[in-house]
Order: structure tokens, then C-alpha cells, then sequence
């Protein structure tokens, strides 16, 4: 891309030529330009310039930083009052959260939601599995499938009756 700038295509031309966005060129440029100093004539003198490596490790960097960060660690104390209640009175993930936040054993930090509860269990990064929890073992689940006897056998078939 820094080629292209310095044969004195605008971003636009770039965009154009390659097939993306015009914002995407910008933000990348944008991101790729590492600020530079020289001395000329004994003066300072400042520039940016494109650099794909440094716009790359910009990249990962920033890539680490955006996500939410992960309660797990922090919860720990939280997760294993969890399975020791689970163990040893059957307390279920719902009644656990409820119990910790009716007596106000956690802070909200060190906690997490119910829903994060289950989600922990689903994953498998605790003692407790889902084959453990019995009404998870007793729900029911189905799967609604769209009728497509018409597709298959017509449409005169859809006023015989399937057993």
C-alpha cells in the first residue's frame, strides 16, 4: 500500500484498485504511521511514514486490548463456594448466585451471573458437569424443522396425512 502512495495514488485510487472501503485504507494508514525524527541541516525535522510491519504489530496489539476481560480469575473464591454447596446440599448454579448475593458474600466482582455460571459448566472448567445437574439432564430439547413435504412429494401431498 505504501507503494501505491509513493506513485501519488490518493486513498480513493487505492480503494478502487484493491476493492475495500475507503475507511479501511485510512485506518490503516492511520495505524501504520510510525512517527519519526531527523536532523537536517542541524534542525529537527518530523515525519510519519508508513510502515506494514509496525501497522501489523499495531494491530495484534490493539487486538488483545478490545475484548471484555474474563471473570474467571477473579471469581475463583465465588467458583469454588459453588461446588463445594453443589457437593455437598445440591444447591443448583440459580439458588447458589441467589444465596451469594441475598447475604452479600461476594462482591459483584468476584461473582458472576447465572447465566456466566452455566456457560462455565458447558465449557467444562469445573468439577461440576452438565450430566451432574439433574434438571439440565431432565429439560427436553426439540427442534422445530420447518415443514418441507411440499418441496418433496408436491403440493397435493400436504392434505394426505403422515403417521
Amino acid at each position: 500500500m505504501a507503494a501505491w502512495h509513493s506513485e501519488g495514488m490518493s486513498n480513493r485510487q487505492v480503494t478502487k484498485k484493491i476493492g475495500v472501503a475507503p475507511q479501511t485504507i485510512r485506518n490503516e494508514f492511520k495505524r501504520g504511521d510510525l512517527k519519526q525524527v531527523k536532523l537536517i541541516n542541524g534542525k529537527t525535522r518530523y515525519f510519519t511514514d508508513y510502515n506494514a510491519e509496525f501497522a501489523q504489530n499495531m494491530y495484534q496489539i490493539n487486538r488483545l486490548n478490545c475484548h471484555r476481560k474474563e471473570k474467571f480469575p477473579k471469581a475463583r473464591a465465588f467458583l469454588s463456594f459453588f461446588v463445594y454447596l453443589f457437593k455437598t446440599k445440591g444447591y443448583s448454579p440459580d439458588v447458589t448466585v441467589g444465596v451469594a448475593k441475598c447475604h452479600s458474600l461476594f462482591a459483584s466482582e468476584e461473582m458472576v451471573s447465572t447465566t456466566t455460571l452455566y456457560k462455565i459448566i458447558d465449557d467444562q472448567r469445573l468439577e461440576v458437569r452438565n450430566i451432574d445437574l439433574e434438571m439440565k439432564m431432565k429439560r427436553c430439547i426439540t427442534k422445530k424443522h420447518p415443514e418441507k413435504i411440499g418441496k418433496y412429494w408436491g403440493k397435493a401431498s400436504k392434505s394426505v396425512q403422515l403417521l
